[in-house]
């Protein structure tokens, strides 16, 4: 997922691998079926730029099955239906929120996701809707997805 603004500010989010890429792939004697979370957790590196700072951090901060709620989200926010203004995820070190009235996607980024210095305050990156191309974002996530599926159906 790529986001830019022609001023240079931009957010990239990449998956680069499971954390636990080894971990057991169906329901066992410790994850019954009924109990089974397909959601598997994601490694993800994030870019970060403004006009004051740069950042790039690789952290565990979301499962599977939250990453698909990312790009249902961003589907939401194209066609205008969503139901949240925002979306988080297990680690919180990230979410994203949208204000239609404003017109404006806003990438939040906490504590893992920022320069040490800028620990103390959250930062956000606030992009113009009609100037981010969603459909792309959307698009690379769901590709991301094929890369990195959830676990398989019990």
């Amino acid at each position: 997922m790529y986001l830019e603004l022609p001023d240079g500010q931009a957010f990239s989010l990449i998956v680069d691998s499971y954390e636990f890429p080894d971990e057991e792939l169906g329901p066992n004697e410790d994850n019954p079926a009924d109990e089974f979370d397909r959601g598997r957790f994601l490694n993800i590196t994030i870019s970060a730029k403004c006009s004051t700072w740069s950042w790039q951090a690789t952290e565990p901060e979301m499962t599977t099955t939250e990453l698909e709620r990312l790009a249902n989200w961003l589907q939401g926010v194209i066609d205008g239906q969503v139901k949240r203004n925002g979306v988080y995820f297990t680690e919180r070190d990230l979410e994203f929120s949208v204000d239609f009235a404003a017109g404006l996607l806003k990438v939040h980024l906490y504590d893992r996701f920022v320069p040490a210095e800028l620990r103390s305050h959250p930062q956000v990156l606030a992009f113009p809707l009609t100037q981010v191309d969603l459909v792309s974002a959307v698009n690379s996530i769901r590709s991301q997805l094929v890369r990195f599926p959830h676990r398989p159906l019990p």
